[in-house]
Parts: structure tokens; sequence; C-alpha cells
């Protein structure tokens, strides 16, 4: 027994789903981007800017006001040099080593709460005469330092281990000591 054949309904059906959904978006599409493009700006007033457009005109004594201001701020956070307030000074050691035998002994710090004044470097060994040392603070790109802080071998009595003490001074303000055992090698 053969059975009958039937139609397929839905396919068709399917078919004309799909093109008016494409039809549809196709038209939603085209009226987001033609009115995108066809806009005009109504309020053409100069506080009114695009991005990414440039002000050439030049500052006001407002606009110079705020910078100075802004400036100081940032001073004062760098050096932590407040007026009328207490500068916390701080020193310490990053490294101190000799290169080699007969080579100075090289001393880095940071010096924070200042970008002026003195280090205090003393080097102590037991039974030796101690070895005293000042360099001036200077300021690098983002911080403070005792600028050239070196002490040559032959500055030294002896060879051996040394206590190496760093103190900063800036007017009336000194900071806590801050000490690293080192080697020296005549």
């Amino acid at each position: 027994m053969k059975l009958p054949k039937t139609k397929n309904k839905i396919l068709p059906l399917v078919i004309i789903t799909g093109i008016l959904a494409l039809a549809g978006l196709g038209y939603i599409w085209l009226r987001t981007t033609s009115s995108h493009n066809n806009a005009n700006p109504t309020d053409t007033s100069s506080d009114t800017r695009k991005v990414n457009d440039v002000d050439y005109s030049p500052p006001t004594d407002e606009d110079k006001k705020q910078q100075d201001q802004q400036k100081e701020e940032i001073i004062n956070q760098a050096t932590n040099d407040n007026p009328g307030g207490n500068a916390n000074l701080t020193v310490a050691i990053s490294r101190a080593s000799q290169a080699d035998a007969g080579q100075p002994l090289i001393i880095r710090t940071i010096v924070g709460g200042t970008s002026s004044g003195t280090c205090e470097v003393t080097l102590t060994k037991s039974g030796q005469s101690p070895v005293t040392k000042s360099f001036a603070i200077a300021t690098e790109a983002t911080y403070s330092t005792c600028a050239n802080a070196q002490v040559a071998a032959s500055d030294f009595p002896a060879s051996g281990q040394w206590t190496l003490q760093v103190t900063a001074k800036s007017g009336s303000s000194t900071s806590p000591a801050a000490s690293l055992n080192v080697t020296i090698t005549k």
C-alpha cells in the first residue's frame, strides 16, 4: 500500500518569515545610519565643543590661578615641604658597597620629606677612629638622595666590617639614622 504524498506547508512559511525579518532589520539599520549622517548640530555656542576639539585660546586668569595652585600642590606632595607643617624627614640606604678592593664605598640612599639639606655619613668600627662625611641632598626625577655619596678606601684606617649610619638634615629637622654593616677592603 502506498501512502499519499503530503505537501510540506511549513517550509514556505519559514522562508517567507525569514525574508520579512531580514527586510525589517535592513529597514531599521537604514533608519539609524541615515539619522546619524543627517544630524545637524543646532547649538554652535563656544561652550559646546566636539570630542578631541582643542581650544587654542590663551588661558584666562582663572586658568592661570588653577595651574599655579596645582603646581604648588604637586611640589608640596613630592617634597613634603608643606608651609607651616611638620616635614617627616626620613632616609633609607638602598645600597652600600665597594666594586673591588681599594675602590671607594658607594652609598645610595633615598631621602624623604625634603629636597634640600645635607646627609651626614658616619662609619664606625671597634678600635678604629670613625670616618665621617657630609653630602648635599639632591632631587632626582622622582625622589631625593644623598648626592655623590662615596667614601674613598684610603679614608678608612683599616679593612674589615664597618657600621654605616646615615642621617638627613634639613633646617632644624634631623631624620632617624639608617644603618647597615659594610665590609671594606683596602
